[in-house]
């Protein structure tokens, strides 16, 4: 239906299939690096095992894994098929809450809750390095940020306005630092009225 009206559909899957065959095999590396930061894995051994189980699957394996969650089996490592080694991100399906667009620009979430905040490393990716996309003005990025802000909360209104709820998961402080980055490089798009409004943690 999208498509029937006009709207270019992109899927995330390929723009980060897209991405890491565009950039350099050190860029490659320390992508794969920072996902496994970011997994939180503790013991160095099991690092250097799902790392090695990355690099070596099919660029679209690869990511695969890292959205659907790796195991001990898969690493080889126990008979036992469903102990997690990598949390699965099943809400990534929801695309709206990591980023968003605003204009011509990008605001980067900064998710609340620790378990969603891995997410965003995808969509920093593809608008780092993404050949197309790379060149695309970066609102807010959460990767810098101690404030919290999901795109669930942002609204764009119109041409000449958005709306940004302060709530359980976007603090005010977050809205301060988008709306003086708006100011200052939007080109004149959007610079009319950003309306902060307060939503019921409930």
């Amino acid at each position: 239906m999208l498509r029937e009206n006009g709207v270019d559909v992109v899927y995330l899957e390929d723009l980060l299939v897209e991405t890491f065959t565009s950039v350099d095999e050190k860029t490659q590396i320390a992508f794969i690096k920072q996902f496994i930061d970011e997994a939180d894995i503790k013991d160095s051994n099991i690092r250097k095992q799902c790392f090695d189980y990355l690099k070596r699957r099919s660029v679209r394996g690869m990511l695969d894994a890292m959205i659907k969650g790796i195991t001990k089996f898969e690493l080889g490592i126990s008979h036992e098929r469903d102990l997690l080694v990598t949390q699965p991100m099943p809400n990534l399906y929801f695309t709206r809450d990591n980023f968003s667009s605003v204009g011509y620009g990008v605001v980067l979430s900064k998710m609340k809750y620790k378990t969603r905040q891995r997410e965003t490393l995808f969509s920093r990716f593809i608008f780092k390095c993404h050949p197309k996309y790379k060149k695309t003005p970066i609102y807010f990025d959460g990767g810098t940020s101690k404030t919290t802000v999901e795109g669930g909360d942002i609204f764009l209104y119109n041409e000449h306005t958005l709306v940004i709820g302060v709530s359980d998961r976007t603090q005010k402080e977050s809205i301060i630092q988008i709306a003086k980055s708006i100011k200052k490089n939007s080109g004149g798009v959007l610079r009319e009225k950003i309306i902060a409004i307060n939503v019921p943690h409930k």
